[in-house]
């Protein structure tokens, strides 16, 4: 009983940390395309707005996980594993977070914060798809 409560109680702290994260990241994100923030460091236009689209495509899958049989969602959830989607981000971020560390070792022009804050992602991301997947085995 008590690995079934603190499987339950995980999935929900990842999910709530994934939230945050997914709503910071949109916030930040669309401020900084608009022109309403101005970072001091380097800005790569392309990697705000994957991480816009990507936080806009996790929020969606991180409401359906919550509401789960939602009239949008219910045939997904019949087709696919819940935690596919959540894998598929996860991969995303870790193909992305390749390609920023190999361009900060060739030229420099990606800010350490962008490395750490992608790095962040994929872990959470990866840790999401794993704690749906044993919920839905």
């Amino acid at each position: 009983m008590k690995s079934y409560t603190l499987q339950k109680w995980s999935r929900w702290v990842v999910v709530a940390v994934a939230l945050l994260i997914s709503v910071a990241t949109i916030f930040e994100g669309t401020a900084v395309l608009t022109g309403a923030s101005q970072p001091e460091q380097i800005v790569l236009r392309w990697l705000v707005t994957y991480n816009v689209v990507a936080a806009f495509a996790g929020l969606t899958f991180l409401l359906a996980v919550l509401f789960r049989f939602s009239s949008v969602f219910a045939r997904l959830w019949k087709r696919f594993k819940i935690s596919w989607p959540a894998g598929i981000i996860a991969l995303a971020h870790a193909v992305v977070l390749l390609a920023l560390v190999f361009i900060y070792f060739t030229d420099g022009t990606v800010a350490v914060k962008s490395i750490g804050a992608m790095l962040m992602r994929t872990v959470v991301w990866a840790l999401v798809a794993s704690v749906l997947r044993e919920q839905a085995e």
